[in-house]
C-alpha cells in the first residue's frame, strides 16, 4: 500500500521536473484544472458500460474496473499535486476529516 505522505512528496518532485519545462504563472490554477480534466476522464469510461462512445467500444466488467482504477489514480494525482501547490498535508487532513465522519455518522450519540 502507498504510504500517502510519501505519495505527496514523490508527487511534488515529479511536477517540480514537468514545471522546468512548462512555466506558469499560476500553477495553483494548473493544478485545479487538471483535477477537473481527470474526473471528466471518467465519464467516457463509466458511459462504456452502457453504449460504444467515441473513446470505447462497449467494454466488459473487467476493463471498467482497469480504466476507472486508472482514472481514479489520475484524480488522485492531480488533488495531491493541488495539495502541494498549498503546502497542505493531505494525510493529516484526511484523518481529520474521518475522524469527523466517524463521530458524525458511526458513534452513538
Amino acid at each position: 500500500m502507498t504510504d500517502m505522505r510519501k505519495l505527496q512528496i514523490d508527487i511534488k518532485e515529479l511536477v517540480s521536473k514537468i514545471n522546468k519545462t512548462h512555466e506558469h504563472p499560476y500553477p495553483e490554477l494548473v493544478s485545479f484544472l487538471k483535477v477537473v480534466e481527470e474526473l471528466g476522464e471518467i465519464t467516457p469510461v463509466l458511459l462504456s458500460t452502457q453504449i460504444k462512445s467515441r473513446k470505447h467500444e462497449k467494454l466488459d466488467k473487467y476493463q471498467v474496473k482497469q480504466e476507472v482504477g486508472d482514472e481514479i489514480a489520475d484524480c488522485i494525482i492531480a488533488l495531491l499535486s493541488l495539495a502541494n501547490d498549498f503546502d497542505v498535508d493531505i494525510s493529516e487532513c484526511v484523518d481529520q476529516k474521518m475522524k469527523k465522519h466517524i463521530e458524525r455518522n458511526i458513534v452513538p450519540k
